[in-house]
């Protein structure tokens, strides 16, 4: 595949041309959470490393949704039932049921965040979300004093060398959760400046420290308006 293929079809590499590893450092997080034997959606499942794991780990039935070619045919390779369609078209599945929908890095990469997020809600009781967070205190800094576009939150890349077109800030992720009353933030974890190791510093002020932020969110029946 060459270059100009590979940034159309996000970036995945055929396993053909060498090892592929994209172990992520919110996995083991979203893995302890999800219970056994759980059906889980796993959106914006790429080649399919964290379907595996939980399929491996927890023993789930893991369904997965991926708009790269060679992400989803990796995907089932590896057992996950794959959808291979563009969240941007709207969710190619019925409203089927699941115990858990995950959504990790995907709400970045879409045109309407809201409206993923609402099809994530409508199909589980229970939705893992995972973002970067733009208002990482490195992040200021860079555009603060450098003037640049920060590059910690896209992994080192520079600004044109990747997908993702909505950036946001934790304070924004919750200011729109508050669209959706029923549902509340049960478990979280607030990853600090290496991006892999819990931090209490960031779990304290997540948004100035927190370098990805997953949160797991609970619907509650007839639940009030909170603050947040």
């Amino acid at each position: 595949m060459t270059g100009p293929e590979r940034f159309l079809d996000y970036g995945y590499r055929d396993p053909r041309e060498g090892p592929v590893r994209s172990d992520r450092p919110e996995h083991p997080v979203i893995v302890s959470w999800v219970p056994p034997l759980a059906r889980v959606l796993d959106v914006g499942c790429g080649e399919g490393t964290l379907s595996e794991r939980l399929a491996r780990e927890r023993g789930a039935s893991v369904w997965g949704i991926d708009v790269s070619r060679t992400g989803a045919a990796q995907a089932a390779r590896k057992g996950v039932r794959v959808v291979c369609a563009d969240l941007n078209a709207g969710f190619p599945i019925g409203p089927v049921r699941f115990d858990v929908v995950v959504l990790n890095q995907v709400l970045t990469h879409v045109r309407r965040p809201g409206e993923v997020l609402a099809g994530a809600l409508e199909r589980a009781d229970r939705v893992v979300v995972a973002y970067p967070n733009l208002g990482y205190w490195r992040s200021r800094l860079d555009l603060l004093a450098r003037g640049r576009f920060p590059r910690s939150v896209l992994y080192g890349r520079a600004w044109h060398e990747n997908r993702q077109i909505h950036l946001h800030t934790h304070r924004d992720f919750l200011d729109l959760l508050r669209r959706f009353p029923a549902w509340r933030i049960g478990r979280r974890a607030f990853l600090g400046s290496d991006s892999r190791t819990p931090s209490l510093l960031a779990r304290r002020f997540p948004g100035l420290f927190a370098m990805i932020c997953i949160l797991e969110l609970v619907r509650v029946q007839d639940a009030p308006a909170r603050s947040w």
